[in-house]
């Protein structure tokens, strides 16, 4: 008879070989980029919710495209690699936005309609590529864990490059804007007025764990191997931070716009995110909008809404003799 520590060691051995495949299958599906390398600039979003919009959302993207480019830039990420992004100048010593994509997205498609909103107000951009993405460092999504750390590192360049006295705006989209949340209670370098978040999740573990439930994926089987993807694969903590958190102890001003209808992040994740601080959060819903199209669905309310909450949080100007203007 084979000894009983001997087949107590080659169960555990077993279980350890079925732990390390199922944590390495679960990085691949959700933490690994494998569309990094696709051009998907152009690509518009379809199914049952957009198909209707699909002529007015190709023309935002195409908008975008037409925006001339002022200067491609590289920033080293703290971790090391390279960050890339495109510059967009407009006027000399207006504000920046910092625009963040989301999850396996691409700027130029993710902003087609932001972006030209932003630069036609007078506004200089910076349209990031997100780690894990086109031309940034690496393969692996951390769903805004390491990214708010990038998120540091390009409001540095901004105040290093435009003066610290520059505003700056940070905008998010989706996974981006889950990011820009968990920066929200940094210590950031440079001057940064406001932040807006258009459809954030609430954790990287709910959106994860959503997502699976709506695959059929029952989550009992997912949960044990996530938190070993993103540590033995992903280099990086799941429950390190999370946008709840970050927002209860944010620092800056912030506006969250969520479409009601949304059925990739449900709008009560930014009702909850919303609820840690109402402070520092004002909340706008879209009846009837989708994922990621509140600016397709009423775009006029959408660029109000966006504009208002960047003008209203500019620093007052001081004329000559001391007094705001």
């Amino acid at each position: 008879m084979i000894p009983a520590f001997i087949a107590i060691g080659a169960l555990l051995g077993v279980c350890l070989v079925v732990y390390l495949v199922g944590s390495f299958i679960i990085y691949r599906m959700a933490f690994w980029n494998n569309r990094k390398n696709d051009d998907i600039s152009r690509e518009v979003m379809a199914g049952e919710q957009y198909d209707p919009y699909h002529d007015f959302m190709a023309q935002t993207i195409e908008n975008a495209h037409a925006i001339p480019v002022t200067e491609e830039i590289r920033i080293p990420a703290y971790d090391g690699g390279t960050l890339y992004a495109k510059y967009y100048r407009i006027a000399d010593g207006a504000p920046v936005c910092l625009l963040f994509h989301g999850y396996k997205g691409e700027g130029l498609r993710d902003f087609g309609g932001g972006l030209k909103m932003v630069t036609e107000s007078g506004y200089n951009a910076i349209l990031v590529d997100e780690r894990g993405h086109a031309r940034s460092r690496g393969r692996t999504i951390t769903f805004g864990i390491k990214e708010r750390r990038d998120v540091a590192s390009w409001v540095r360049y901004a105040a290093e490059r435009f003066g610290k006295e520059r505003p700056l705006f940070l905008v998010g989209i989706s996974m981006g804007a889950a990011t820009v949340l968990m920066a929200s209670d940094m210590e950031l370098s440079g001057n940064v007025c406001g932040i807006l978040a258009d459809c954030p999740y609430s954790t990287p573990e709910d959106i994860i764990l959503h997502t699976a439930r709506d695959m059929g994926i029952h989550t009992r089987f997912v949960k044990p191997f996530l938190y070993g993807a993103a540590f033995l694969f992903g280099h990086f903590r799941l429950r390190e931070t999370d946008a709840v958190r970050a927002v209860a102890g944010a620092k800056y001003p912030i506006l969250i716009v969520h479409g009601e209808d949304d059925r990739f992040v449900p709008a009560e994740m930014s009702e909850r995110i919303a609820a840690a601080n109402p402070a520092m959060v004002r909340r706008v819903t879209f009846p009837k909008a989708a994922h990621g199209i509140s600016f397709v669905l009423d775009p006029e309310r959408y660029r109000t809404e966006i504009l208002s909450f960047i003008k209203g949080h500019l620093p007052k100007q001081k004329s000559q003799r001391g007094t705001e203007v």
